[in-house]
């Protein structure tokens, strides 16, 4: 107990702040390297699209590219309250880009929001979250929890073929059974991708 005790004020994990705990688990440095034998023109995630022809010249010519830019700034928050275990969590990288985003000399990209979402945690066994989150058709580890998504372990941020993902603006409510079954519906904010051209006039609702 004592060793416990001395790690938790030398070297603690969380913050303890009036009931609550803030983590930055999650959060991570990374100096990522990629390289290919074909020249796409893309950055560390994969632009499948571009993949080039064969006898192009960009088949051709690889391509090396190291960024740190799919580092991550993590925060998350614990509260207890009587009845609810309370959960917030944040989530950022560097993987956007503004219009003048480049790096020839500065590396000038922007902060891109992945998480932010909360979710409350009630001991009936009903579990409530709203915010930007990873899909309900997400796979997880444990139920239907936020933050317990099954994510392949790849540097490309595209993940791989099979990976049924996305991130998006959702409320989401669930039910667990005693840890042995769950049910749950979301109510998810996707967005419309036409494919081809579509006239300029056309109206997508």
């Amino acid at each position: 107990q004592q060793k416990e005790v001395k790690k938790a004020i030398e070297n603690p994990e969380a913050i303890h702040y009036k009931g609550a705990t803030i983590s930055p688990a999650g959060s991570f440095i990374e100096a990522a390297t990629v390289w290919r034998s074909a020249a796409t023109g893309g950055g560390i995630n994969t632009p499948f699209t571009g993949i080039p022809l064969e006898n192009s010249g960009e088949a051709q010519t690889s391509e090396f590219f190291g960024s740190g830019r799919q580092s991550r700034i993590a925060i998350k928050g614990d509260g207890k309250l009587d009845n609810v275990d309370m959960t917030a969590y944040y989530e950022m990288d560097w993987l956007s880009a503004g219009a003048t985003s480049n790096n020839n000399q500065s590396n000038s990209y922007t902060v891109r929001q992945r998480q932010l979402w909360a979710r409350a945690a009630f001991k009936s066994g009903w579990n409530v979250s709203g915010g930007q989150m990873w899909s309900l058709a997400t796979e997880t580890t444990k139920g239907l929890d936020n933050g317990t998504e099954i994510l392949p372990g790849t540097i490309d941020p595209q993940y791989t073929a099979g990976f049924v993902w996305n991130r998006q603006y959702g409320f989401r409510v669930a039910k667990d059974f005693g840890n042995k079954a769950w049910l749950g519906f979301s109510l998810e904010n996707d967005q419309a991708l036409p494919g081809g051209s579509s006239p300029t006039n056309q109206f997508l609702g």
